[in-house]
């Protein structure tokens, strides 16, 4: 993390009166922010925050906190590079609010910090999902297998997955309508699943009353709507039966995108499908390793 970390100025600011400690003042911080933020970010925060307060000490008088003492706290978190970026970053907030009247006086005007490069994050690989399907059985086998391929060959979100109608899917032609009001952004936009997945849908919707179009697609056995904590345990039993961790929505939607990109998809086309609106995004999910490499190389390879 050493190299990722730059002080701009040096020159220390010197200890003034001993003002409000940071105890208190990252207490008065939260109380505002815990109004203006998630609770999943302001947990973030608040994490980040404690760390602050375990190295300086809660008495600690914030207006004596200089620059180097500062690089010193960001040197010894032991986190990931994106944590240790976090924990700057949220640090970054505070002391710009607590120096909104005398901006001049922030330490950390003088402490940059360059973000960290992320690491693509994989998904469940095809072969996974194969595994998967071989192993579900049961009176809902129908349901589960239709689950599972066509979760990984949509790569839809979540709320776009659960929140699927039976007029959102043309069983011939595979196509899937992502109604704007279940999209990310409120974006509506198509997808669509051939060969085996389709077919899986097809003989689920065969077992159940497809016959109204506002029904949910995705049904318990008493016919009504299966929420997304029923489908990730859904999820969880059937990755225990094939001997596999538990994958989540979006590992299967990452795996899509990279099966995607190895299939020789462009990225453009993949961030389409995908529904992202920065193709930034969509090369996180491209987790390519040193197999890809060589597959490339061979394939593309300007002389040979």
């Amino acid at each position: 993390m050493t190299e990722l970390l730059e002080i701009i100025n040096l020159t220390q600011l010197t200890p003034l009166k001993n003002d409000e400690n940071l105890g208190d003042a990252v207490f008065d911080f939260m109380s505002l922010k815990q109004i203006q933020l998630k609770p999943k970010s302001a947990k973030t925060y608040t994490e980040s925050l404690n760390t602050l307060i375990s190295f300086f000490g809660s008495d600690r008088s914030v207006e004596s906190i200089t620059v180097q003492e500062l690089a010193d706290w960001i040197r010894s978190i032991d986190r990931k590079p994106s944590g240790v970026f976090m924990c700057w970053q949220t640090a970054g907030f505070f002391f710009k609010w607590f120096y909104a009247v005398e901006p001049y006086k922030n330490p950390m005007l003088q402490l940059h910090m360059k973000r960290p490069k992320a690491d693509p994050i994989a998904g469940i690989e095809p072969d996974q999902v194969r595994k998967i399907l071989k192993k579900i059985d049961g009176p809902t086998a129908a349901r589960d297998k239709a689950i599972i391929a066509v979760l990984f060959a949509s790569a839809l979100r979540k709320s776009e997955f659960c929140g699927l109608k039976i007029r959102d899917i043309n069983p011939r032609t595979g196509m899937i309508n992502v109604s704007s009001s279940n999209a990310k952004g409120g974006k509506f936009r198509q997808v669509y699943i051939q060969g085996e997945p389709l077919r899986l849908l097809n003989r689920y919707l065969r077992k159940i009353n497809a016959e109204d179009p506002d029904a949910a697609v995705w049904q318990t056995r008493s016919g009504s709507p299966l929420k997304d904590t029923g489908v990730q345990e859904i999820l969880e039993k059937a990755c225990s039966a094939a001997g596999l961790q538990s994958f989540s929505f979006h590992d299967f939607r990452r795996g899509c995108a990279l099966a995607m990109k190895r299939s020789g998809a462009d990225i453009k086309d993949i961030s389409h499908f995908l529904g992202h609106a920065d193709l930034k995004t969509t090369e996180r999910y491209l987790a390519l390793d040193d197999t890809d490499n060589a597959k490339t190389a061979a394939l593309f390879a300007p002389l040979k």
